[in-house]
């Protein structure tokens, strides 16, 4: 027998049957994860995760098994609207950032328009540098591949010698 498994698959293990090398669960629940076989077993029947495993094509079996782990997981949670409460709750939040994120860009528009005025009202070139010969400004250190802390660095011993 050296086919066979070491250990029964969660799925034969739960309805006591022989674990076969042919068995459609045994890669998708191993031994040590009951719980799930469980979980998705209540929701779905063990007949219908078999077909369903096997209708999909293998390439793509292990995204159907983690979707059925997923949908009865979700559930379990929430009988009622099961993975269309995590759905209404990701909208919601994408919805929030898109807000902030106009937010965001609004403030940053209104804050160019402020720049452009004050150097307009001062005699000075829309692109103008402030940093003398040799110093990188904020933006160019930005557009660099700098690590992040490296930016922060320098941008403070900028602002420090412009305090000066």
């Amino acid at each position: 027998m050296p086919n066979q498994p070491l250990h029964a698959c969660a799925a034969c293990k739960s309805l006591r049957k022989k674990c076969t090398p042919q068995c459609v669960f045994s890669p998708y629940f191993p031994p040590n994860e009951t719980e799930k076989w469980t979980t998705v077993h209540r929701t779905f029947g063990a007949s219908n995760i078999s077909k369903i495993l096997t209708t999909v094509p293998p390439g793509k079996r292990t995204a159907a098994a983690n979707s059925l782990i997923f949908e009865a997981e979700a559930r379990l949670a929430d009988p009622v609207y099961g993975t269309l409460q995590v759905i209404h709750r990701l909208g919601n939040r994408l919805s929030s950032l898109h807000k902030e994120l106009q937010a965001v860009r609004a403030e940053n528009e209104e804050l160019r328009q402020k720049n452009g005025q004050v150097c307009a009202l001062m005699g000075i070139p829309p692109n103008y540098s402030f940093a003398s010969e040799g110093e990188q400004t904020v933006q160019e250190m930005a557009s660099s591949s700098s690590p992040p802390s490296a930016i922060i660095e320098d941008a403070a011993a900028l602002l420090k010698h412009e305090a000066a």
